[in-house]
């Protein structure tokens, strides 16, 4: 066996040693005594190694020579005789202390002034050849931000905000900026400039800025990184890409936020956005609010726009549709006697109510005996409490379901009788909640009013909301589908879309769709909008509506459970002919309003909720006359002395 004389300790040295045990990637020098060159004295470790198997706790091992990390080679036999079989310092044991490995590198303090990036050496811990290896990386501070275009619609300074660019450094300065405006006479504002509050450190490369905030939309900028001679760089100014004088960009703002993107390489830059008049001095018309309503409206009348030395606005007026509220009149008479006796009466009288009425969250509209067979999931819900989705004043709970009992005409059972007895039979009365008990079912027939208990009346509605569709056409979402019958699903009729659910934001485009005919809805959508069918609706899975529904002419509705689907709005099935099944609109109309037919099946978790906002809202667009015979109601009578 060779080794190395080492003078200075006294002894021979092997280097290239390593452990029977393990993945053999640690290698060190063996120490023996001088004066026999073979008693073991020492070990240094050359290389640590590292395996998360064997060497996870300290162990015993005997040596062997290295190879390079791929198992280990013999010791050679440099013996004689007896020995020239025997392999020199085989039964040489050690007892091994296993220690850590290097796994990150953290930043405690970023420093400053660098040119270029250092060399990163790492000292201590144990071995000669296994030290390991770092680099450093510069980032820079974002220089400027340039406003590629102002936007519209803001209606204050936005906050700017900077993300990126650096990989999230924790030790660098956050960026900053803020944008101003200046608010005049117009109330709608383009972003007009951003001034930059820090530069931020850490950036690699120039980062996106975005803009968010203050109810405008389509700003946009871009930052720029300073090529100064420091190892991070800050943003420096933003600078508007709009023009100043341009009436058809960077406008409409009244507020905007700017957002620095997390491609530049940095963090933490921010900006505000200045809001401002164009130096042109113009304005264009953003809303022209209703001073006085006036009345006896019957249509909707033309808008003149003229005067502020503008040109080419337009307008569109819109009647209130709806509920048609009655007048109230104050009668007096007076009466005198051949003798001189008078007297004197007063008596507060009203006009019918007409046009459309909301019911219940279900609106069972004719006389029903047996019409109601209520599925038996214990999940299926009807409720008449307003769901409010607007965040308007709610409306009081109507009841879950409105059933029609005329007084003029009872019938035995009543229409409400029987629809709890249905409700009963399957024990589901706390699934339908609202006004009054458990179940929520009432007599609708007063509430409702002569539009929505008569022949005549519903078929009036049905016609406005018609004429409604075809006068927006289809551009604006109406639409009428006709055939003999017309057939339509889901997948071929008009659905709008609302992506917040709530009918008054402007994204949401509801729909007018009638139907003079069948339709089916299933599957996994929904719709936004009034939809009328003439003929039978077969609603089912998960499909989901957003408004409200009117089965009326046959007045015939299947329901089919299983899904998460349901109607949030209001139902209103009625039966106002005895049609052909081919013929819609039909005539003649019946005297007075027929049983309608429904039929309910299935589990799932379907619903029917009352929401004002997606049932008397969309219905106060519904323009139209409506006639009654109807005699006007006493409100109050009185004798007066005299």
């Amino acid at each position: 066996m060779y080794y190395t004389h080492d003078v200075a300790d006294g002894w021979y040295t092997k280097s290239g040693v390593t452990l029977t045990t393990g993945n053999n990637s640690f290698s060190g020098t063996l120490g023996v005594r001088d004066s026999d060159g073979k008693t073991p004295q020492s070990m240094s470790v050359q290389n640590p190694g590292y395996d998360t198997t064997n060497y996870a706790a300290n162990f015993s091992s005997t040596l062997e020579m290295y190879n390079n990390g791929a198992g280990y080679t013999a010791w050679p036999k440099t013996g004689t005789g007896v020995n020239a079989t025997k392999e020199d310092c085989n039964n040489i044991s050690v007892n091994v202390t296993t220690g850590y490995r290097l796994a990150s590198i953290t930043v405690t303090n970023p420093g400053s002034g660098y040119t270029a990036t250092p060399t990163v050496t790492i000292t201590g811990g144990i071995g000669s050849i296994s030290s390991p290896a770092a680099t450093a990386t510069l980032g820079y501070p974002v220089a400027s931000v340039t406003v590629t275009n102002g936007g519209d619609h803001y209606n204050m300074a936005p906050t700017v905000s900077f993300s990126g660019g650096g990989g999230g450094c924790a030790l660098c300065s956050d960026a900053a900026a803020t944008a101003s405006v200046v608010t005049t006479s117009t109330t709608v504002y383009s972003v007009a400039s951003v001034t930059l509050t820090a530069g931020g450190t850490g950036y690699t490369s120039a980062p996106t800025v975005n803009f968010s905030g203050g109810s405008g939309s389509g700003a946009a900028a871009t930052a720029t990184v300073s090529a100064s001679n420091v190892t991070t760089y800050a943003i420096d100014h933003v600078d508007l890409n709009c023009s100043s004088t341009s009436t058809t960009s960077c406008i409409g703002y009244t507020t905007a936020n700017v957002i620095f993107g997390t491609d530049g390489g940095g963090s933490g830059a921010a900006a505000t956005t200045t809001i401002s008049q164009k130096s042109k001095g113009t304005y264009y018309i953003n809303s022209i609010p209703i001073s006085v309503q006036g009345s006896g409206y019957t249509y909707d009348p033309p808008i003149t726009i003229s005067g502020g030395g503008g040109s080419g606005a337009t307008a569109t007026a819109q009647i209130s549709g709806g509920t048609k509220y009655g007048n109230v009149w104050l009668i007096t008479s007076l009466a005198q006697t051949k003798t001189g006796g008078r007297s004197m009466l007063q008596m507060e009288v009203a006009s019918p109510v007409l046009g459309f009425a909301p019911g219940g969250a279900l609106t069972l509209d004719g006389p029903c005996n047996n019409c109601y067979s209520p599925p038996n999931s214990s999940q299926f819900t009807v409720s008449g409490a307003d769901s409010n989705s607007c965040s308007e004043t709610a409306d009081s709970p109507h009841p879950a379901i409105d059933g029609y009992d005329d007084p003029n005409n009872p019938t035995t059972p009543s229409s409400v009788s029987s629809i709890d007895t249905a409700i009963g039979n399957v024990g589901r009365e706390i699934n339908y909640t609202g006004a009054g008990g458990s179940p929520s079912v009432e007599n609708g027939y007063a509430s409702l009013g002569p539009t929505m208990t008569t022949p005549t009346g519903l078929n009036e509605l049905i016609s406005n909301i018609t004429t409604t569709a075809q006068s927006i056409g289809a551009a604006a979402g109406g639409h009428v589908y006709t055939g003999t019958p017309a057939n339509v699903n889901d997948s071929n009729i008009a659905l709008g879309s609302c992506p917040t659910h709530n009918v008054n934001d402007a994204s949401c485009h509801t729909v007018i769709d009638v139907v003079q005919g069948n339709a089916t809805l299933n599957g996994n959508g929904s719709g936004y909008g009034i939809l009328v069918v003439e003929g039978t609706l077969n609603f089912s899975g998960t499909f989901t509506w957003y408004g409200p529904i009117f089965v009326v002419g046959d007045g015939i509705f299947h329901y089919s459970g299983g899904g998460t689907g349901n109607i949030q709005g209001a139902l209103f099935v009625a039966k106002i002919w005895n049609g052909n099944g081919t013929t819609y609109p039909f005539t003649p109309l019946l005297g007075s309003n027929g049983q309608p037919n429904t039929s309910w099946s299935g589990g799932g978790t379907n619903a029917i909720n009352f929401d004002h906002c997606w049932s008397t809202n969309l219905m106060n667009a519904i323009q139209g006359t409506y006639t009654s015979t109807s005699t006007y109601k006493v409100l109050s009578l009185k004798i007066l002395p005299y």
